[in-house]
């Protein structure tokens, strides 16, 4: 999505693949839990577990743009603590409105964080149209990660 609605950047795909692993193993273990909980195990299940977990990366980018928006950097310490701990309260709230599970909440706090870091941090969606766009681009990719998830687990899963 970089490529498309910013700049290429094709020589950074092997470190983007090694920040990859821990995002799905996230997605995997939230997933999991969600279909231990509630009996998802559809792709169309899949679908709506990633556009949840796409939503779920909407409060850390509301703060992280209003701090820019305030003049704080985003690599300053407010940004740095603030924005993964509000990702992670995000992924909480999905996971518990979803399953009122403690332990399907925690799973999706830290799918969430390490979605958030895997994208490399927030989104700064206030320096411009390009970068709203890759925001929204991660729409897609959200909703088909969590389909994969879900056609994975079933696959695995089978009697």
């Amino acid at each position: 999505m970089h490529a498309i609605a910013i700049v290429p950047i094709w020589n950074r795909i092997p470190a983007g693949l090694i920040q990859a692993v821990p995002v799905g193993i996230g997605l995997a273990w939230a997933f999991d839990h969600i279909a231990r909980v509630r009996g998802w195990r559809t792709a169309a299940h899949g679908a709506l577990f990633g556009a949840v977990m796409f939503l779920t990366l909407v409060p850390a980018t509301a703060f992280s743009n209003a701090l820019r928006l305030a003049g704080v950097r985003a690599g300053d310490w407010p940004g740095t603590v603030g924005s993964p701990a509000v990702a992670a309260v995000a992924g909480w709230c999905a996971g518990w409105m979803l399953t009122r599970e403690g332990r399907a909440s925690r799973a999706f706090a830290m799918a969430t964080v390490v979605l958030t870091i895997g994208a490399s941090g927030p989104i700064p969606v206030v320096n411009g149209p390009r970068a709203v766009w890759l925001f929204v681009g991660f729409i897609p990719i959200c909703v088909l990660a969590g389909v994969a998830t879900a056609v994975a687990r079933r696959d695995q899963t089978q009697p």
